[in-house]
């Protein structure tokens, strides 16, 4: 029950009767309502707010309420049996003040009652055990210095001015089976910290446990509540994760990854290469020796641009090596030159120049606005949200001539530091291939877009190229990808075909 600052006083005076009395023990003890004139109420006995009562089994405790303005009476909501009383129950008529009345506990345990009026916010306890004193306080901390078979086990008594002694149980679960020794916690009024350490326990293992608190000679006992805690796992041989490939360049890029020495001195280096052969490693640096995974990284220079590389991570300590799973990058594609501009028509013609390229309206493939900084609208290609601030279009003719693709992509100023991938795709039948209903025939990247307009050639590779030959006539989507520096990749397709 929470009291005001103006009721301090009195409880200061309770708290010196206390210190003298700690707890009303044997045969008998008596218990009291008061109204603090604050229009707060609560039981008290001897000076203890809330009211505690240590008695033995078949002793008898009584309650009054002398004086006062409300309706007070007891209710039992809890303990092993129900007392035998005098006086109760009271309707709120009959128990205003100068009620009194008795009960007589035969059983052994604890009672908990409140007020029949003013309910749970006023409470107090009946002790019934074979010393008639107030039980101690007892409750488990969080284990400490935990190894791979030790733990230091700790927990706080209160013996409440009798004496008292303490244990742990564990075990590897809540119902224990392990106690360590019994030691004394004293006979103050003070809580203080007990711990004891346990040995022989199992690497890696979760454990239950709880202190316990034994009085009245040794006949009662005081529950602590279950705590957890695991020992440490055994070294072992560390485990490796393949990350991905960052600030990904024409020659150069960043391999990520993640190590676990698992407690041993352990290190890594990447396999890479351009299969998963590999055929190149990075030089072997420490992981450390802890029991965590840390995320590691192995800077690269000169790759070949535009090209697919492999790459894994192994790490190794004295228990053996592990490797990661292999992943894939490519390396940025060379700038390539500006398409030549068309002929102008002869003087005096009437006819209209003919663009090279002409705006085709896209259809969006599944896209979804990227997220851009606060107040930039996301450029519009085709109806297809990519990035920037304004509305522009993929530039790219429906038909063209030779073994390569000609197109171009405005962007924005918010748009700039993006990553550009136009890959050109045709059907595997075309292609003579089997089981693939789609097969890639040329790639082009570009990192770190500036803005303005981005031209792009695409090449087809060397079979499409023979197919383009034979067949004088090749259709290909191209599959234009823009990864902006903030949000999802966002993509679209054109169709084109190529004459030879």
């Amino acid at each position: 029950m929470r009291l005001r600052k103006r009721h301090l006083p009195f409880i200061a005076l309770l708290a010196v009767v206390a210190a003298v009395f700690p707890a009303v023990a044997g045969a008998s003890a008596s218990i009291t309502a008061v109204d603090s004139g604050f229009y707060e109420h609560f039981w008290e006995a001897n000076g203890l707010v809330p009211a505690e009562v240590g008695i033995t089994p078949s002793s008898t405790v009584s309650f009054a309420y002398p004086s006062g303005v409300n309706y007070h009476y007891p209710v039992f909501e809890s303990g092993p049996a129900a007392p035998a009383c005098t006086g109760l129950p009271h309707t709120i008529g009959e128990a205003g003040p100068g009620w009194s009345g008795s009960c007589t506990f035969t059983t052994a345990g604890t009672y908990e009652f409140w007020c029949g009026v003013h309910g749970a916010a006023m409470k107090a306890f009946v002790y019934v055990n074979a010393s008639g004193s107030l039980p101690p306080l007892a409750s488990a901390d969080s284990a400490s210095a935990v190894s791979q078979s030790e733990a230091t086990l700790n927990g706080t008594i209160n013996p409440k001015g009798q004496p008292t002694s303490y244990y742990f149980n564990y075990g590897t679960s809540s119902s224990y089976g392990e106690q360590t020794s019994t030691l004394s916690a004293g006979e103050d009024s003070v809580g203080h910290a007990e711990s004891a350490l346990v040995s022989g326990l199992v690497p890696g293992t979760l454990y239950h446990f709880r202190i316990v608190a034994s009085y009245a000679a040794g006949a009662s006992t005081v529950f602590g509540a279950d705590h957890t805690f695991t020992t440490a796992s055994p070294p072992g041989a560390p485990t490796a994760s393949t990350g991905e490939a960052s600030a990904v360049s024409e020659t150069g890029a960043t391999l990520g990854g993640t190590v676990n020495p698992h407690g041993q001195a352990t290190t890594y280096f990447f396999k890479y290469g351009t299969s998963d052969s590999y055929g190149h490693t990075t030089s072997v640096q420490s992981a450390g020796e802890g029991a965590i995974g840390r995320v590691v990284f192995a800077p690269l220079s000169g790759l070949a641009p535009g090209t697919v590389y492999h790459f894994e991570i192994v790490a190794h300590n004295s228990f053996g090596d592990a490797p990661g799973l292999d992943r894939e990058f490519t390396t940025a594609s060379p700038p390539e030159p500006s398409p030549s501009p068309s002929p102008s028509p002869p003087s005096g013609s009437t006819e209209t120049p003919t663009s090279p390229s002409t705006t085709v309206t896209p259809a969006p493939i599944a896209s979804v606005p990227v997220a851009l900084s606060s107040g930039v609208s996301p450029i519009v290609i085709g109806g297809s949200p990519l990035v920037g601030g304004a509305s522009t279009a993929i530039k790219v003719a429906g038909a063209q001539h030779g073994p390569a693709v000609h197109g171009s992509l405005d962007i924005s100023a918010a748009g700039a530091g993006g990553h550009l991938e136009v890959d050109l795709l045709a059907g595997s039948a075309l292609l003579a291939r089997k089981h693939v209903k789609q097969v890639r025939i040329g790639r082009f990247i570009r990192a770190s877009l500036a803005a303005g307009r981005v031209p792009f050639v695409v090449s087809l590779n060397a079979q499409a190229k023979r197919a383009l030959h034979r067949r004088h006539r090749l259709p290909v989507v191209v599959q234009v990808t823009l990864t902006p520096l903030h949000g999802a990749p966002i993509g679209t397709t054109r169709s084109v075909t190529l004459r030879g």
